[in-house]
Parts: structure tokens; sequence; C-alpha cells
């Protein structure tokens, strides 16, 4: 099953993802965490089109990427 709001492109040899659910006026983001992937910070913009964040090219688990995004009023 494919979710319509989410959705993940590679560039640059970086992947990026964009949670369009999250975009600007669905409420505000105040971060973005990588579960499992210790301190390293995650570089990430809330835009009209959605919340997107530029993920490192190496997953921190064996199948995929796990995000803890915090804010308000969503």
């Amino acid at each position: 099953i494919r979710d319509p709001l989410v959705t993940g492109v590679q560039t640059c040899a970086l992947p990026i993802s964009v949670i369009r659910s999250l975009a600007k006026g669905t409420g505000k983001v105040a971060d973005v965490k990588l579960l499992g992937g210790g301190s390293e910070k995650l570089d990430w913009q809330q835009s009209a089109d959605g919340l997107v964040v530029t993920l490192p090219a190496r997953k921190p688990g064996k199948f995929a990427y796990g995000l803890k995004i915090t804010g308000t009023n969503f």
C-alpha cells in the first residue's frame, strides 16, 4: 500500500523525504530527530509542500528510517 502523504526521492546520494500532511499551516514543527541515529542532526524545513527532511545516506536500522517529529497543533 502506498501512502500519498509521504514521498521519497533520491537526489545527490542523500535521500529526501517529504511528509505532505505536515505542510505549513497544518501545525508548527519544532524539531525532527532520527530514531536510532544518535546525536546526528537532520536538515529539515517545513514548507507549503510539506515537511522536507534530508536523511543520512546510511539507515540506522536494517529496514527503514524512523523519525520523531515534535511541534504544536498537529
